[in-house]
Formats: C-alpha cells, sequence, structure tokens
C-alpha cells in the first residue's frame, strides 16, 4: 500500500475493532463457495429482467427502445473507471507493481467496452 493509505487503512482497523469487529478473522471465514452461488443468482437475477423487460418491450411494440440492464451495467462501469481521475476515484494502486497489471487490464476492458458502444450508437444513427 501508498504510505499514505497505512496511516488511514490502520485506523480503519483499529476502529472496527473496538466496536468488537475483526476484519481479518471475517475475511477468512468468509464462505467462497456462497460467494460464488450469490454472484451466479446476482447474474441469473439481472439476466431475467432483462429477458422481462425485453419481452414486455417486444409486446408494446417498441423494440428500438430497449435498453439491456446488464448492458448499462457494465456501460457505466467502463465510464466510471475511465473518468475516475475526474470523478476523485484516484488510483493509489497505479505504479504499484502488485496493482499494475490489474489497473492495465481494467483499462484494456473499458476502453474495448467503450469502442463497442461507441460503433453500436453509430450504427443505430445511421
Amino acid at each position: 500500500m501508498p504510505s499514505t493509505m497505512v496511516p488511514t487503512a490502520t485506523a480503519i482497523d483499529h476502529s472496527l475493532r473496538s466496536m468488537g469487529f475483526d476484519l481479518t478473522s471475517f475475511l477468512k471465514s468468509v464462505d467462497v463457495q456462497t460467494v460464488g452461488v450469490l454472484a451466479l443468482l446476482l447474474f441469473a437475477g439481472v439476466l431475467l429482467f432483462d429477458l422481462f423487460n425485453y419481452g414486455y418491450s417486444a409486446y408494446s411494440g417498441n423494440t428500438s427502445t430497449y435498453a439491456s440492464y446488464g448492458r448499462s451495467l457494465i456501460t457505466s462501469a467502463a465510464h466510471v473507471w475511465d473518468e475516475r481521475d475526474q470523478q476523485g476515484l484516484h488510483s493509489d494502486g497505479r505504479g504499484s507493481r502488485n496493482l499494475d497489471s490489474t489497473t492495465q487490464i481494467l483499462d484494456s476492458l473499458a476502453k474495448a467496452v467503450l469502442k463497442y458502444e461507441e460503433l453500436a450508437d453509430n450504427v443505430v444513427q445511421n
């Protein structure tokens, strides 16, 4: 962690321990299988919600205005990642050896999503 984050992390950990919550023991006791099942259920819920919305828009006869909820979530996440400096989400991990490859991957994914959205918008407008 950068040296500016260490006092903040220590203060947060001390505050949580004073309230009787130990973060390290909580993270050690997290059941990975339960987290995976919950993530899968969340994904299935978004997919079903998208299918229901598309079915309703097809029923009402205006599928041209349909926008996928999952697609807009991904696009919103890409916009937030791309504009993180302007929104105050400074990447303190940038430049650190541990997170350098992760930030490069997230940069590439955000650029790909935004490029795809730009191409899809151009096709619709023409």
